[in-house]
């Protein structure tokens, strides 16, 4: 026994040393999604940017929802948390998150007890941790904890077809290995193993790819790896309500809408019985033949076959229904927003109205969940007599849908949405379905060009609607309304800035960081409107705090590389060029800047090794052909074979573009550099002429200099 004893404790000893020596250094901190951060004297309780690179196991990985909020709770206030996933944390649009139209909504009805709301979301997130999401918010003493989510359970972290973190075969392991994962010890490994992939991988870091993380991921209905996911999923659902309501916190489940009725399977099966196309295809003759209650069984199960498992589906929604049934404590209520936009709506139009795809609301999607979000709590809470409300039966289903437009507005008045806010919620879109894991979906050209049209036409109406004096207007009432909303200044800046007002959008975007002192949007506002008035250092000053709000791989690589140019710093862009031609390798304009920046520092070489590469990843491009055709050309010690590739290069280019006179230079170039005087010459007279009658003079001095150049280098 003594001998098995050491052979047990030994590891563990080992351990123990190896977590006090990193915790003496330092060093691999475990990472809370939670931070409480000090500012002009007070505590506040706000997320961490390091959270989701973590759990995504992606250094540029979402990070969750934006939290700002005083740890001393006001006695007069009703403090709610709202759990869950990107549909919560409002992608693509974080200002529009459903917990803050939640809180306007309650606001609008209940100004005596005014909401503040805490949306703990992230993009990615399932279950497994939302769990530690719903331990690590018990912190901020909520009166109210709202779950809304279930799409993620399948592809999130611990479920059957994830990329992050493959599923186990129970919950308590995923719990384990969580915990291990964000000790220093596993901190320090995980490091260790993800530099030695990279070095493997020839240093190229895997970088967030959203939903195309998981287009091979496809799992029948019937797959065991599906049940095992629902046992977990029940028991982390009922964790998390034991979590809460054993700090004497009430619960409100609200189980997720899925686009149904306009969103057909990605991926389906072609046998009988097990086809999600088939299923679709039926329900959608039935409901044109006016049968729609024969139709939803049809859709639902669509929903439940389709292979790409991205909707939760009905085993996942029933399984938050139980939970709640199962509870029977008074402090735990359910509302049913799936039901609730489809068979409860007594005039269902379809959910193009809802929704933006497949599980993302449009505006109006969010403002009719988080209404029914809205009045759960306040039946649940005792602010308003319980009356059923988002369940079967509910007698007012019709008078609150007769009251709906009129909520909408009064939403749209207090967080300042505008006709410009729903063109980029489907300009959004219309790029998300550029994906490749929507290549094969039913349609996808005319979704992607119906987005296009509505986002161009919704541009159009907000230009005629709005002039900076309509945006002061509203914007001074939303903020009368709800006076500690930053989101309403920034907004607001945004608009006017777009409109050319920009004295007026910099006194609100100072506005907005005074009330939201860590929020990165607001940074970013200030580094743009630096860049604007030509100040490029203290953009980067402002791009400096940013990073600090910011996981450290989800820098926006494009405006720091402006900035760092504007500033005379072309070593300073190298990275974040570098990053932009690794995130899209095919846009050869990517690969041509970073070569431009290592030619300005004095980088020549690997100038044309980035060159090449980019000829690679992003075809025959002929502004890129003739930068390396350049490149060699003016190469002192170039070889006869170099010379050679720069007249082919610049002949390819020429080709492809022979009215650049650009191009045509870098050909004339590469003539003389191979001997070819008198075509060169030729060459150089088309280009001169050209730009002689363009009255383009740069062109015609850029000519005679370059050439001039390669003739005396020549002679040498």
């Amino acid at each position: 026994m003594k001998r098995l004893a050491l052979v047990l404790a030994g590891p563990v000893v080992f351990l123990a040393l190896l977590e006090g020596i990193f915790f003496l250094s330092g060093r691999f901190e475990p990472v809370h999604v939670l931070c409480k951060v000090k500012h002009e004297g007070r505590n506040y309780w706000a997320t961490n940017p390091d959270y989701g690179p973590f759990a995504l196991r992606r250094s540029d990985a979402p990070m969750p929802h934006h939290i700002w909020i005083p740890e001393e709770k006001k006695p007069d206030r009703l403090r709610v948390v709202l759990l869950g996933e990107s549909a919560s944390a409002g992608f693509p649009s974080e200002e529009y998150s459903l917990g803050r139209m939640a809180r306007v909504l309650w606001n609008d009805r209940f100004p005596a007890r005014p909401m503040e709301m805490a949306t703990l979301a992230m993009v990615g997130a399932g279950s497994h941790l939302l769990r530690q999401f719903a331990a690590e918010a018990m912190q901020m003493k909520p009166d109210v904890l709202v779950i809304y989510a279930g799409h993620n359970e399948v592809i999130g972290p611990y479920g059957p077809a994830s990329q992050f973190a493959r599923g186990l075969s129970s919950g308590w392991l995923a719990r384990l290995s969580l915990a291990v994962r964000n000790t220093r010890t596993g901190r320090a490994m995980e490091s260790i193993i993800d530099t030695a992939a990279r070095a493997m991988a020839g240093d190229e870091e895997k970088s967030w790819q959203g939903l195309d993380e998981h287009r091979d991921a496809r799992l029948a209905a019937d797959d065991p790896s599906l049940d095992t996911m629902l046992v977990q999923t029940r028991d982390n659902f009922r964790d998390i309500i034991d979590i809460a309501t054993r700090q004497g916190c009430k619960v409100l489940v609200c189980v997720p809408a899925v686009n149904l009725n306009d969103w057909p399977p990605m991926a389906s099966d072609d046998e009988e019985g097990r086809s999600a196309a088939q299923e679709y295809a039926l329900a959608r003759q039935l409901e044109a033949a006016g049968r729609m209650p024969e139709a939803w069984p049809r859709y639902r199960r669509a929903c439940d076959l389709d292979l790409l498992r991205f909707r939760a589906d009905s085993r996942v929604r029933q399984a938050q229904r139980d939970v709640v049934a199962q509870s029977s404590s008074p402090d735990v209520a359910l509302v049913d927003a799936d039901r609730w936009l489809h068979e409860w709506h007594p005039a269902f139009a379809g959910d193009r109205g809802f929704f933006l795809e497949h599980v993302h609301l449009s505006f109006e999607g969010r403002v009719a969940v988080a209404a029914l979000i809205a009045d759960g709590i306040a039946e649940l809470t005792g602010e308003a007599n319980p009356s059923g409300v988002g369940r079967e039966g509910y007698a007012g289903v019709a008078d609150w849908w007769e009251g709906f437009p009129s909520r909408v507005q009064a939403t749209k008045d207090r967080v300042l949405f505008t006709e410009f806010d729903d063109a980029y919620l489907w300009d959004a879109t219309q790029r998300l379905l550029a994906m490749k894991v929507f290549s094969g979906l039913e349609d996808i050209d005319a979704r992607r060009r119906d987005a296009a049209a509505k986002a161009e036409g919704l541009r159009a109406q907000g230009d005629a609607a709005w002039t900076p004096a309509a945006v002061e207007q509203a914007r001074e009432k939303a903020a009368a309304l709800e006076p500690e909303d930053g989101w309403v200044d920034l907004k607001a800046a945004e608009i006017l800035a777009n409109l050319g007002a920009f004295p007026q959008a910099r006194g609100h975007i100072a506005t907005a960081k005074e009330k939201f002192p860590r929020l990165a949007q607001v940074r970013m506002a200030l580094a743009q409107e630096s860049m604007r008035d030509g100040e490029a250092r203290l953009a980067l000053r402002h791009l400096e705090d940013m990073g600090e709000l910011l996981p450290s791989g989800a820098k926006p690589a494009a405006i720091y590389a402006d900035a760092y140019l504007a500033a005379g710093d072309p070593a300073g862009a190298i990275p974040h060029l570098a990053k932009m031609a690794r995130v899209d390798p095919q846009k050869a304009d990517n690969w041509s800047r970073l070569a431009e920046a290592q030619v300005a520092a004095g980088r020549t070489d690997e100038a044309m090794r980035t060159c090449r590469r980019g000829l690679e990843k992003a075809g025959q491009s002929a502004p890129l052909a003739a930068q390396l055709s350049r490149l060699l050309a003016e190469k002192e010690d170039a070889t006869a074979a170099e010379r050679q590739e720069s007249l082919a290069l610049a002949r390819v280019a020429a080709a492809a573009d022979p009215q650049s006179p650009r191009i045509g230079e870098t050909l004339a170039l590469a003539l003389v550099v191979n001997g070819y005087e008198a075509e060169a010459k030729a060459e150089a007279g088309r280009i001169i002429a050209q730009a002689s009658a363009a009255g383009d003079y740069d062109i015609i001095t850029s000519v005679n200099q370059t050439l001039h150049r390669a003739q005396k280098n020549n002679r040498r």
